[in-house]
């Protein structure tokens, strides 16, 4: 499979403002429904799910033979890819937590079936969207399989999780409640494969079509534009619930695409930068909120607590922090646990 140095450059910059989205709430207060900020940091993760569902196609759907080696090759990549980190950021949640979590949440957490059986009991902030990503790639293999040996395949789970997507956002999400009075039912990894499959299908139709650059950037402009002006305030609750859903999914769906069919890298120093946060989103989008959390502590240190700090020092000092942190993760840390578990 070709490199698509643009749907990097876009998992970076989505973890980027997730980050900055996380920052801004933990610092100011909840955002409300008519702030672009806002509408990211629930849309974020959906742009995550769309790009993470079109890449898996497009690197599986020619050479995936759903033979038992075929298959336990693919667990065992997403294996060394998510479960080193999962259980770093699980230990240090544990040892930042005042209360010792129930052993059953710890044994779920490590073992990341929390994905599938109680969706909610994540200790790590951000962490429910692993659990939904561990589901995924259940379903994925699933979904694969019935692409390729069904006819119309691919049709039939469209309608499918679509019903079940639409059912969420029409039925069991209510409007008059807030979204955290809600959040079990918006992490329930069937309210969110909907994102993942589009992206499956993103690949399965459009993998070969061609588009002009200044194409794709309309397509991308069309879809920024949605997704800022689009007229919605309040609670969470109301861009889930509903119409309004529907238009900021399309937004995304537009971006996403209009983001896919740009083909080469971005000059210079922009690819360089744009290329490491893609390479590191997955680890800056779970270890952000341990920076946060370890820069207060040492800010408000006996050490450190009698200096005058500027204004914004601990949004600054964790932006910033994150992003080198999440380096020496990736590149030290996860790279030590891929290297063991491949021998």
């Amino acid at each position: 499979m070709k490199r698509y140095y643009s749907i990097d450059y876009l998992k970076g910059l989505a973890a980027v403002g997730i980050m900055v989205y996380h920052l801004t709430i933990w610092e100011t207060g909840p955002l409300n429904m008519d702030s672009a900020l806002g509408r990211f940091g629930i849309f974020g993760v959906a742009i995550f799910y769309i790009v993470s569902g079109l890449t898996l196609y497009l690197v599986y759907e020619k050479k995936f033979s759903f033979e038992k080696s075929a298959i336990l090759q693919f667990i065992q990549k997403r294996f060394i890819r998510i479960y080193p980190l999962l259980w770093l950021v699980t230990f240090i949640s544990i040892y930042l937590r005042p209360k010792m979590p129930a052993m059953i949440d710890i044994l779920l957490n490590l073992t990341g079936l929390f994905g599938f059986v109680k969706w909610e009991a994540y200790l790590s902030t951000g962490a429910w969207s692993i659990g939904n990503v561990l589901a995924f790639y259940i379903l994925f293999i699933l979904s694969l399989y019935i692409i390729k040996k069904v006819k119309y395949g691919i049709w039939i789970l469209g309608f499918t999780f679509a019903a079940i997507f639409l059912y969420f956002t029409f039925v069991v999400f209510d409007p008059t409640k807030t979204l955290p009075q809600q959040w079990t039912n918006y992490v329930n990894p069937l309210n969110q494969y909907f994102y993942f499959f589009l992206g499956m299908l993103m690949g399965y139709l459009f993998q070969n079509t061609q588009l002009k650059v200044i194409n794709s950037l309309i397509i991308i402009s069309i879809g920024v534009l949605i997704f800022v002006f689009y007229p919605a305030n309040g609670d969470a609750i109301k861009i889930i619930y509903g119409w309004n859903r529907i238009v900021f999914l399309v937004s995304c769906l537009l971006i996403c695409f209009g983001v896919f069919k740009i083909s080469g890298k971005a000059p210079g120093i922009i690819h360089s930068i744009l290329n490491l946060l893609g390479e590191i989103s997955f680890t800056l989008y779970l270890m952000h909120p341990i920076v946060y959390v370890f820069t207060g502590k040492i800010m408000l240190s006996n050490l450190l607590k009698h200096l005058h700090y500027p204004p914004h020092s601990r949004y600054i000092l964790t932006l910033v922090g994150s992003v080198i942190i999440s380096y020496l993760v990736a590149n030290y840390y996860e790279k030590f646990f891929a290297n063991l578990l491949k021998k």
